[in-house]
């Protein structure tokens, strides 16, 4: 569930269906932590397991550096099902 507050919008859920991808997902981690508006959970969803969970160690170290705007926590999803719900 998410709330809207002072122009901040926090507890976001967004599925990343192809999570393990490289340029684009590495692109889109930097975009929304620079944000300090919204802030949430992002569900990483691939085929390829073994490269969403690349990109959950990279989304966990980009959210920890002390630059970060905003708070976003990075889960690797079993299935599909499980990254949409």
């Amino acid at each position: 569930m998410y709330t809207h507050q002072d122009n901040k919008v926090t507890g976001l859920t967004v599925a990343y269906i192809g999570g393990g991808s490289r340029g684009w997902a590495w692109g889109f981690m930097r975009d929304i932590i620079s944000d300090g508006q919204i802030s949430g959970t992002v569900r990483l969803y691939d085929i390829d397991r073994e490269a969403a969970e690349r990109n959950q160690k990279i989304g966990t170290m980009l959210a920890a550096h002390p630059d970060a705007a905003s708070k976003w926590t990075f889960e690797v999803s079993s299935s599909l099902q499980e990254a949409l719900t």
